[in-house]
């Protein structure tokens, strides 16, 4: 009873003959020997029944899954470790495998049990079952610490974007400024002006939203006031919204995102499990950041290679190391060891099987057990039983906080808003000005005040006028009649003169005059 394997030109012996699958109860006949492998939340040790010789001593989602089928399938079975620890893989230099998949080929084991990658490779010497889970490969590094400051209600914006506002707040201001400067509506005291300082006042108000006593009257600081308060909603919304998401989301910074990140950068260093599918696809692929990848870890770090997934994990919590492994494992650490953390996109799709010898009859009696309990939502039941609850939940699903800072590229439009606008109110601004000084120029309008203040004024330049023009008479008679005796000509120089107002010039002469 066997199957000739070509490639290795020899008979391998089977524990159930190919002429079985005419048998559909062979699984009810005798006690199967299961071999395993301890990798959670799969196949874990039962701590209070390590010791137990039953199937009790381990537990996890494959077993509650074997427990599952051998119930619908009517049989008994004995779970066992495999004995060197390994999944399976071939030795290439002597064409030897390893693991569960040798316990299957000698003829020890009825099933392989455990977190197995159905792969080409393997299907040539084992069969499986249809897959039960799918998986990719992710990361398990140790989790940085969390960031945290006091000036946490700065993160919803990126630097630039906060440079650019406070830059925007100043221009704008500037240009309310000048617009009111230079309007001919401004002119109008009971409207108030905007000096440099109210006008940035005006503008740092409107964005906070508190307001100020001025609001602008001209056209042009309308519409600069208006797209500026547009900004303003668009700014505070944004950052309003993206502060509750910081201040409710641990925020934990990873230098490595994904595999390509772990691949240019050489003070991480990274591996994976020996003797595994991870193993032999690094090894075998021929994508360029792959074998990049490969190079580092069998010829530059080699001791990133660990022999066993325990291993692996004390090695993430103790230096700066990135293990590559499948993504619901490293998702199950991460839930439950609150040092590690699982990063990175997921590669590499593949699928979990349960392996069985080569022409073994139940293998299809497994499958349509497994995927009947897919379509009544059993495997849905296991998944939240194993992959839900654990203490550091809040970190199981990244690495960094969804919550991102809004960069210049997320607003730039609404200062692209503010700028047209504020070109929009110079041309305005210059429109109005150019009207309102010609239509002053066609037409000088006066108040009442102005027209009896310029009527007072013109009374009084013509009687000042006279009373100059009376003097200057008075003054030439004077001196025709000089000649006369000095008794005389003083008291008669006192009449015409006395209610004359001379320059100072005319009354040095006078003073002269009267010494003679």
């Amino acid at each position: 009873r066997g199957v000739w394997l070509q490639e290795y030109r020899e008979l391998k012996l089977l524990p159930y003959s190919v002429k079985d699958r005419q048998e559909p109860n062979i699984l009810g006949r005798q006690k199967v020997r299961i071999v395993t492998i301890i990798d959670p939340p799969f196949v874990m040790y039962n701590e209070k029944r390590r010791n137990s010789p039953n199937n009790d001593r381990f537990q996890g989602y494959l077993v509650d899954l074997i427990e599952e089928i051998a119930k619908r399938l009517n049989f008994e079975y004995e779970l066992y470790e495999s004995p060197d620890g390994n999944y399976g893989s071939k030795d290439f230099m002597t064409n030897e495998w390893n693991g569960m998949i040798k316990e299957l080929i000698n003829g020890e084991a009825a099933m392989c049990l455990g977190a197995i990658s159905i792969t080409s490779e393997r299907e040539q010497v084992v069969d499986f079952t249809k897959p039960y889970k799918q998986k990719k490969f992710n990361l398990l590094m140790r989790k940085p610490k969390k960031k945290s400051s006091i000036f946490q209600f700065l993160w919803p914006l990126s630097t630039h974007v906060w440079l650019l506002t406070v830059s925007s707040m100043v221009v704008v201001g500037f240009l309310l400024f000048l617009m009111d400067h230079f309007s001919p509506n401004s002119n109008n005291p009971d409207m108030g002006r905007f000096t440099l300082k109210e006008s940035i006042w005006f503008i740092y108000g409107s964005l906070v939203g508190v307001g100020t006593e001025m609001v602008p009257r001209t056209i042009s600081g309308r519409l600069l006031s208006g797209a500026w308060w547009f900004v303003g909603l668009i700014l505070v919304s944004s950052y309003t919204a993206n502060l509750a998401a910081f201040l409710t989301v641990t925020k934990i910074e990873t230098p490595i995102k994904s595999v390509a990140d772990l691949a240019r950068q050489t003070k991480i260093k990274y591996g994976t499990v020996k003797n595994t599918y991870a193993h032999t696809m690094f090894r075998a692929s021929q994508v360029d950041i792959f074998k990049k990848m490969w190079t580092s870890m069998d010829k530059i770090h080699p001791d990133s290679m660990v022999d066993n997934f325990s291993v692996a994990i004390q090695k993430v919590k103790t230096e700066d190391y990135a293990f590559i492994w499948d993504q619901p494992i490293n998702d199950y650490i991460a839930l439950h060891d609150c040092e590690t953390i699982a990063i990175g996109d997921p590669f590499d799709e593949k699928g979990y099987g349960i392996g069985v010898p080569i022409g073994a009859s139940y293998r299809d009696q497994i499958t349509m057990v497994i995927l009947s309990l897919g379509e009544e939502g059993f495997m849905t039941t296991l998944k939240e039983k194993w992959w839900s609850g654990g203490k550091c939940e809040g970190f199981k699903e990244t690495g960094t906080s969804s919550t991102k800072e809004l960069q210049l590229d997320n607003v730039a439009g609404v200062f692209v808003v503010v700028a047209m606008a504020a070109l929009l109110a110079l041309i305005a601004c210059f429109i109005e000005y150019l009207w309102l000084t010609t239509k002053k120029k066609k037409k000088k309008i006066m108040t009442y005040g102005e027209i009896s203040t310029r009527a007072v004024v013109n009374v009084s330049a013509v009687l000042s006028t006279i009373n100059t023009f009376r003097c200057d008479i008075k003054h030439a008679i004077y001196l025709q009649s000089r000649t006369v005796n000095a008794d005389r000509e003083k008291d008669r120089s006192n009449v015409p003169l006395r209610n004359c107002l001379f320059t100072s010039d005319q009354q040095d002469f006078v003073r002269k005059e009267s010494r003679l």
